[in-house]
């Protein structure tokens, strides 16, 4: 009875400790350190997360990146907390430095493939990356985007590790001039898409899918202006189903510009059914080119 009743206490006396240990180095934020040089990503090449502008005396460096699966611009998770710490320094010394604008510039190996509606792989990457800066609270206007070719980016199980390089500079009035571009050009010439009937769903032509990204392109770095996607239809249903079926397919299009960084409230969708004909709807020709819909910018 006594070995019985010493080895229970034994037993008690272990869980206790180790329920103390964990307490004590996982879960007591008393206890918790954050080394920031830590090593999120466990093995294979790394590339630091370097920020650095002289001008301004700013400097942030980390082991924490941003990853991406070959062949792929989609940002993989989970980001460290480098990153985030990195971003928000970021944020700090632009707000006090307004003529200063971060230049990204993401890069891509020979050999992966370009799915995105960008010119290239690094573009794309680095436009996640600026959508991800964003939604933490930099100004659109004070980061630019670029992409190239790079062939001595590492690869490692599948996983490219930090595939950008980071630059900064002065505000260019190019930049504000070629935005205003943008929207004149868009303005006089919006996008219009076509759709076959009865669908609200497509697939978007290469072309398309292009000038979708310059939209977008444009929307993530003005603070200003709104994207309204106007949704139109044939008269081969009733006027209440061709209402509705016109607003699907604007919806159709704001769900895709929203995959691109644009927030959902600077975009309007609505839907004229068919009271907008471009074309007579007496023939298939003509109601093909009514089943539209109509994306612009406006002021």
């Amino acid at each position: 009875m006594g070995n019985k009743s010493a080895l229970l206490i034994g037993i008690a006396l272990v869980i206790a400790l180790g329920t103390y240990l964990n307490w004590e180095y996982c879960c007591n934020p008393a206890s918790a350190s954050w080394d920031p040089d830590e090593v999120t990503v466990a093995s294979g090449p790394k590339n630091k997360f370097e920020l650095s502008d002289p001008e301004g005396g700013f400097s942030f460096r980390h082991n924490d990146h941003f990853n991406f699966f070959f062949s792929q611009n989609r940002i993989l998770p989970p980001l460290g907390r480098g990153v985030s710490a990195g971003v928000d320094s970021l944020k700090a010394y632009l707000e006090k430095h307004p003529g200063r604008i971060l230049e990204i510039t993401g890069l891509y190996r020979p050999g992966e493939k370009n799915a995105t509606d960008y010119p290239d792989l690094g573009e794309a990457r680095a436009s996640q990356v600026r959508n991800y800066m964003i939604g933490r609270g930099v100004k659109p206007r004070q980061i630019s985007y670029f992409g190239r070719i790079s062939d001595t980016i590492q690869v490692y199980d599948s996983i490219i590790r930090g595939p950008l390089v980071f630059a900064f500079s002065g505000v260019s009035p190019a930049a504000v001039t070629d935005l205003e571009t943008t929207v004149a050009s868009v303005q006089a010439d919006p996008l219009v898409i076509r759709f076959d009937w009865g669908e609200s769903e497509i697939s978007l032509t290469a072309a398309e899918r292009e000038k979708l990204g310059r939209i977008a392109d444009f929307m993530a770095r003005s603070e200003a202006g709104v994207c309204e996607v106007t949704g139109h239809t044939d008269n081969t249903s009733s006027a209440g189903f061709n209402k509705e079926l016109g607003l699907k397919r604007a919806n159709f299009v704001k769900d895709y510009l929203v995959t691109q960084g644009i927030p959902q409230d600077r975009i309007v969708t609505r839907s004229m059914g068919e009271t907008e004909p471009v074309a007579n709807n007496d023939s298939e020709g003509g109601r093909a080119l009514n089943r539209r819909t109509v994306i612009t910018i406006r002021n």
